[in-house]
């Protein structure tokens, strides 16, 4: 379980630009891109050869073509994410080369961590799905589950310089929510000039676009909520209870608990494991 990462922490230096506040939401700037799918992990992030991004795909990619031969196809295709192993990644050499700085950026960027190794791990399954050039494109979104992370932190120490790091949380689930949708990204039509642009969902917060891509600049629109470009996730709610042992427990102390956020496949597998 990870907190949300401030979007201009940059920990592992270089440049890496973005587009501007009033953008559509989704990136549109991909010249010389070579990665065809950038936008769907990276849509306010404007493609830059020497931006941290960039460099994680391609370690990653490099890495994750060694590794594919493993992976189930079937089994990604339908639960649209890859687990990896945190304790294989710090052993390998090669990665390690390419990014000698792994655990750091794993620890206070995984946002940026987890949507490179996504984009790797698209880019190597769609090659090896088929050879068109579409695609990579077409192929929906990966999640990129880390596992073996470790230590766990104890529910007591999750404070506010916690914010933006990947921790790892142990306990029990006391109480379970619904799985409910949620617009992650969603088409809007200019009541101007009919142009349609797509507008990506952060944390689920509804928003339109400030104004049109086109020459007319409206600020006016239209949700097109059955556009083959709007996208939903399941997402659904748990609460952890710290799990004390007779050492650890404060006498006249009720167990510690969390909310704990699960979106796509988290929450799918958790309900199907109660």
């Amino acid at each position: 379980i990870h907190t949300c990462s401030s979007p201009d922490s940059s920990p592992c230096g270089g440049s890496s630009s973005r587009s501007t506040p009033h953008s559509s939401g989704r990136q549109t700037i991909l010249i010389n891109c070579p990665h065809k799918a950038w936008d769907l992990y990276f849509p306010d992030r404007a493609y830059a050869g020497l931006s941290n991004e960039n460099k994680l795909v391609c370690a990653f990619e490099r890495h994750f073509k060694e590794e594919a031969a493993n992976w189930n196809l079937d089994e990604i295709e339908r639960k649209r994410a890859v687990q990896v192993d945190y304790n294989a990644l710090m052993c390998s050499e090669g990665l390690l080369n390419d990014v000698p700085s792994l655990s750091t950026i794993t620890r206070t960027n995984p946002d940026m961590l987890l949507n490179s190794m996504g984009l790797a791990a698209h880019q190597v399954i769609a090659g090896r799905l088929s050879g068109q050039d579409c695609l990579a494109s077409s192929f929906p979104r990966l999640n990129v589950r880390l596992v073996t992370y470790e230590p766990a932190t104890p529910l007591k120490h999750l404070k506010a310089s916690l914010y933006g790091k990947l921790v790892t949380v142990r306990g029990t689930a006391v109480r379970v929510g619904n799985v409910k949708p949620m617009v992650t990204r969603m088409a809007f039509q200019c009541n101007g000039c009919s142009n349609v642009q797509v507008h990506s969902f952060y944390d689920g917060k509804y928003t339109i676009p400030t104004r049109c891509e086109n020459s007319c600049r409206s600020r006016s629109f239209t949700p097109l909520r059955s556009s083959q470009e709007t996208q939903t996730i399941d997402w659904q709610t748990v609460r952890v209870q710290e799990i004390m042992s007779d050492d650890n427990r404060e006498a006249g102390r009720i167990p510690r608990t969390v909310e704990c956020e699960l979106t796509a496949d988290l929450g799918c597998w958790f309900s199907q494991n109660l």
